[in-house]
């Protein structure tokens, strides 16, 4: 089911085996991959935009790592990016806990940015 301003609405899909249904199933599979620099994964995304569901064809792509500043400072951390069509979100990886410590996500106003706690 979905709920937005709208009203709310259900929906059915076929979807496949391999498909990331959220945030946080994509951040959790992103913590449990090999990372490293250079590394390149296929993945298919969810996406529901207004009532129409629908799964599209997605990258997650180790571009460096750098320091970056999260909740409680700084931090090593890969860079992930994860792709889909025009669309992008970036996602700092701890490197020592593998956990999801920032994420960035370019929006029509501006850019969300999410610091996480540990």
């Amino acid at each position: 089911a979905v709920q937005s301003y709208q009203g709310r609405a259900s929906f059915s899909l076929p979807v496949p085996a391999n498909v990331l249904l959220s945030a946080g199933m994509v951040e959790r599979v992103i913590e449990l991959l090999p990372l490293r620099d250079g590394y390149r994964a296929g993945v298919s995304l969810l996406l529901v935009d207004g009532l129409e569901p629908r799964v599209v064809p997605a990258e997650i792509i180790v571009e460096r790592s750098e320091q970056v500043t999260a909740a409680n400072g700084a931090v090593d951390a890969w860079r992930v990016a994860l792709r889909w069509g025009a669309m992008e979100q970036r996602l700092w990886i701890a490197r020592d806990g593998t956990r999801v410590v920032r994420t960035e996500q370019a929006l029509t106003d501006g850019v969300l940015i999410s610091l996480l706690q540990p």
